[in-house]
């Protein structure tokens, strides 16, 4: 498995490398496979090699790395274009307040989803 550091460093690059990955983070995640060598492009088609599955590092890592890159709190940094800032801004927002408006516990489940 990739430790945080490896997948960092592929991160940037690929940000610095593709401005427009900072801005869509599926592409961002298959430039990332791409210059991990776990895929390759093969007549406009890409091609992820499950071989090595156990190595292939976290989508959500590979997410989380670009958030905190591009987050004022972490460091401030090949950030996106304003509009898709804007609209992440805005989600956050949303988020908060509807998970903040939930009052969820172990329990809350519908009958349909117990087994």
């Amino acid at each position: 498995m990739n430790n945080e550091e490896t997948i960092k460093k592929y991160v940037e690059n690929v940000l610095e490398e593709f401005p427009e990955t900072r801005d869509d983070d599926t592409l961002l995640i298959f430039n990332v496979l791409l210059k991990m060598g776990f895929a390759k492009m093969e007549c406009l088609t890409l091609k992820i090699d499950l071989g090595n599955i156990d190595k292939l590092p976290s989508f959500e890592s590979i997410r989380r790395i670009r958030q905190f890159i591009q987050s004022p709190k972490g460091e401030n940094r090949l950030i996106p274009s304003e509009p898709v800032e804007k609209h992440r801004q805005k989600k956050e927002v949303e988020y908060k307040d509807f998970y903040s408006s939930k009052k969820t516990s172990v329990n809350t489940a519908p009958n349909s989803w117990m087994l």
